[in-house]
């Protein structure tokens, strides 16, 4: 907080300002309407017109609503399949037309980063023929179906007492599982502001966790220390209640902070190079008539979580099984990625 100076020198009326601002601060207290202090940061939500392109490097994001194709298990069976899938991503049609994962960000150390959000998720669905994505909002009655008959060997036989009535459970309404298209956006891994609150980098233990509704863009600052590690990262969303839904449908991206490995690699004759990004979604089969145009997309949450999902691959690059060309007597350096939201498969 910072005090106007006092024009009198006097130690008496020095006394008696402090009394004045405390005096001050305790009717504040005493007040049962919570006061918003004048030295509190602005938000970091901005009009969508806003470039957001005051850093050293900029870049913008879109989480939108795609279909493109997807190759997967048939269920039941061990035959590859190509799919049409439609699901939630950062990719777009000219940067990434056949792949789920959004662009490759690079920064260097001591840059500022500025990544502008937009989210446009639902927003394209008025205008389509295939409907509303799917899935529906989990409920407590979801879960308490699912705990009076597991099924398969799945997490929910930990519970050994069913519960007789779902008015009984305890409900943690924050993380449960709702608003899929709502999203925000997490630097995995970066050792940069925290950036789960708005706005970024605040220090206010009341802030409101950032929610970046449909239609709605946000303008993310980041600073990378000049001594931070070089090498690969990941971004994702990380919205409580539907981080999961929107990381099956391929809502990830790498993120490169530039570093001497490359360089350190050739000296010693290393100089192919290759990602290797492990992907898990959790899928089901829908319809592909009516005009979907479309045959696979993000299975309900609970089955997925439950690893229930009869489409449930684990794939690389957003293949089955992808290849790699070395040549003979040649290294192979992996860049890996586990970008996977369960592992129990």
């Amino acid at each position: 907080m910072k005090f106007r100076p006092i024009n009198s020198p006097s130690p008496l009326t020095a006394l008696l300002h402090v009394h004045a601002v405390l005096a001050a601060a305790v009717l504040l207290l005493s007040t049962s309407q919570v006061v918003v202090p004048v030295w509190a940061s602005p938000t970091d939500f901005i009009p969508c017109s806003d470039p957001c392109s005051g850093g050293d490097v900029n870049y913008e994001l879109t989480a939108s609503i795609r279909t493109m194709p997807m190759q997967a298990i048939e269920p039941g069976g061990h035959e590859k399949r190509d799919y049409t899938y439609r699901g939630r991503t950062y990719s777009t049609e000219t940067e990434n037309h056949h792949g789920f994962m959004g662009p490759t960000l690079r920064v260097s150390p001591g840059q500022s980063l500025w990544i502008k959000l937009r989210n446009t998720m639902g927003l394209e669905e008025e205008d389509s023929e295939s409907g509303k994505l799917g899935p529906a909002d989990v409920t407590i009655e979801d879960y308490w179906r699912m705990l009076q008959n597991p099924g398969e060997k799945i997490k929910y036989q930990y519970y050994k007492k069913t519960v007789d009535d779902p008015s009984k459970m305890i409900v943690d309404e924050p993380n449960i599982p709702h608003a899929f298209d709502s999203t925000n956006l997490h630097l995995h891994g970066l050792d940069v502001e925290v950036h789960m609150f708005d706005p970024v980098g605040t220090r206010n233990p009341l802030a409101p966790h950032i929610s970046i509704d449909p239609g709605e863009c946000y303008c993310y600052r980041f600073n990378v220390p000049h001594d931070h590690p070089g090498g690969m990262y990941w971004y994702h969303p990380h919205l409580h209640g539907s981080t999961a839904i929107q990381m099956w449908g391929g809502m990830l991206g790498l993120l490169y902070v530039e570093g001497p490995l490359e360089d350190e690699l050739a000296s010693f004759g290393v100089t192919l190079s290759e990602e290797f990004v492990i992907w898990d979604p959790a899928l089901r089969m829908v319809d592909d008539h009516n005009g979907t145009r479309h045959n696979l997309e993000v299975d309900e949450f609970l089955m997925g979580q439950t690893t229930l999902s009869k489409i449930h691959p684990f794939l690389v690059n957003g293949k089955l099984t992808p290849n790699f060309d070395v040549g003979v007597g040649e290294i192979l350096h992996l860049r890996t990625l586990c970008g996977i939201v369960e592992n129990e498969n």
